[in-house]
């Protein structure tokens, strides 16, 4: 992300983050968010999990960025 960018998704994540979990002192992490666990299980109320998760999507679609991905396959024994 440029700077300018990055000023201004931090500051709409902020307040998303502010607006549901009444903090922004959260970090999204992908597997809690995926999993709905932690502060985003939202003590079941799924009614809210699915307004939350609607506002991070256009928050993802509304923000100006460069992603790549890597999968890694473990042989675990």
């Amino acid at each position: 992300m440029e700077e300018h960018q990055r000023a201004a998704y931090i500051s709409q994540a902020d307040s998303l983050k502010t607006e549901f979990l009444g903090t922004a002192d959260i970090t999204f992490h992908e597997p809690d968010l995926r999993n709905h666990e932690g502060p985003f299980y939202f003590n079941g109320d799924t009614k809210r999990q699915a307004k939350f998760d609607s506002a991070l999507e256009k928050l993802v679609i509304e923000s100006e960025f460069r992603a790549f991905g890597v999968a890694v396959r473990k042989n675990v024994s």
